[in-house]
């Protein structure tokens, strides 16, 4: 289940980075364009390490709990 969670934090980074963008904004903070580009692309980049840590580490545990299930 966790491993699927992770899955879907990486799949959906995208959409949660333009969210953050459109929060930014949102907010009536004055924005320049690259300011804007780098809260995307950061965003992006730290759902979508998260997801991967959380997608290993899930997928390790059932991995190993598989593995000393059917030794």
């Amino acid at each position: 289940m966790i491993f699927i969670i992770g899955l879907m934090l990486i799949f959906s980074a995208p959409s949660l980075g333009e969210n953050a963008r459109k929060d930014y904004v949102g907010f009536g903070n004055s924005y320049e364009p690259y300011i804007l580009e780098i809260i995307v692309k950061e965003t992006i980049r730290s759902y979508q390490l998260g997801g991967l840590i959380v997608s290993l580490i899930s997928g390790f545990g059932i991995l190993l709990s598989e593995h000393t299930l059917y030794k």
